[in-house]
């Protein structure tokens, strides 16, 4: 009975270790000769704690822009580090509109890191990112040329969201017409955290940089 229990024990034990490692790393190139062929294959097949590593160059087309993490706990970074290198172009506009990435009800150990999101076009809100409940951590990036029509040029941030910005750059983003957060916005218990960020030549109506209100 005692080898019983202590060979039980063990394989217990041994399930539990291979759960643990099973985090996976995607190297994703923009010509679509990586592990995926786009950004959205990779997170479509990724689960929580795995990380996808974006080669240097600029990512465009379906797959590579409207991304949606499916709430999953996934870290999303430049391979070099250097976001002026690793760009992901909305290429949105008010007739084809176009955002960036999509995060829901996810924790901070969802990274966002290393990468530009540009010329993304919310024709409501959020041009480069939008947050649900997300509380994630983004790191040196730079949210430049982004647009909403209404609430957060770049950044969209609702729901109770505290993501959390280090050393990024918000450049040149608007809120046009109705004009909250020319380059972030934020509401419904919405707690942003920005540290080392660098806002410049960003419009709106009201809160040119950030908006925030409840």
């Amino acid at each position: 009975m005692r080898s019983w229990v202590l060979v039980t024990t063990l394989l217990i034990f041994g399930s539990l270790f291979s759960a643990q490692t099973q985090a996976a790393e995607w190297i994703i190139a923009a010509d679509g000769s990586g592990d995926f062929a786009t950004i959205q294959l990779a997170l479509n097949d990724s689960a929580d704690g795995d990380v996808i590593k974006l080669l240097d160059g600029t990512y465009t087309g379906p797959g590579n822009r409207d991304l949606d993490t499916n709430e999953t706990m996934v870290t999303i970074e430049s391979l070099s580090g250097d976001p002026s290198l690793c760009v992901i172009d909305c290429q949105g506009s008010s007739a084809d509109p176009h955002f960036g990435i999509e995060y829901s009800a996810l924790e901070a150990s969802t990274i966002l890191r290393g990468i530009t999101i540009t010329n993304g076009y919310g024709p409501e809100h959020g041009g480069a990112l939008r947050l649900w409940n997300a509380h994630i951590t983004v790191e040196n990036c730079i949210f430049s040329n982004n647009t909403a029509w209404n609430f957060g040029g770049a950044v969209y941030a609702v729901d109770e969201s505290s993501p959390s910005f280090l050393n990024c750059i918000f450049q040149d983003n608007s809120a046009d017409y109705y004009g909250l957060g020319g380059a972030v916005f934020a509401q419904n218990v919405s707690s942003p955290v920005f540290e080392g960020c660098i806002f410049s030549g960003n419009q709106a109506h009201l809160g040119g940089a950030i908006y925030s209100e409840y």
